[in-house]
C-alpha cells in the first residue's frame, strides 16, 4: 500500500500514526522500521503505540517528495509494509 501524507515545512517535525492491517489476534513484534528511499527528509524516531506505529518525520528540501518504506513484523509471521510519500513545502508550516 502507499499513502501520501499532508505536506510539511522543511524545518517542521511531524508525527504520522500508521495502523498496519493486523490479522485478528496478531500483534506487532520487534522494532518497526521506516527507511528513507528517496529525498532528504529523515525519521526522528519510530515506536509502537498499541497496535499502531508512530513515525516522527523531520527535514527535507523545499519542493521534494520524500519516500519512506515502513515495515513491521507480526506475531503471526507476517511482514507488513507501507510506502509513505511526504511532500515538503515551505508554505506548509502547521498553525500553532
Amino acid at each position: 500500500m502507499a499513502k501520501t501524507l499532508t505536506s510539511k515545512a522543511p524545518g517542521e517535525r511531524i508525527a504520522y500514526l500508521w495502523t498496519p492491517p493486523l490479522a485478528t489476534g496478531d500483534t506487532i513484534t520487534g522494532t518497526p522500521t521506516a527507511v528513507l528511499v528517496s529525498g532528504t527528509a529523515a525519521t526522528d524516531g519510530v515506536s509502537v503505540v498499541g497496535s499502531d506505529v508512530k513515525i516522527w518525520l523531520i527535514g527535507g528540501a523545499d519542493g521534494e517528495v520524500a519516500e519512506f518504506l515502513c515495515e513491521v513484523d507480526t506475531t503471526g509471521g507476517e511482514t507488513l509494509q507501507e510506502t509513505l510519500y511526504l511532500p515538503v513545502n515551505s508554505t506548509a508550516l502547521s498553525a500553532l
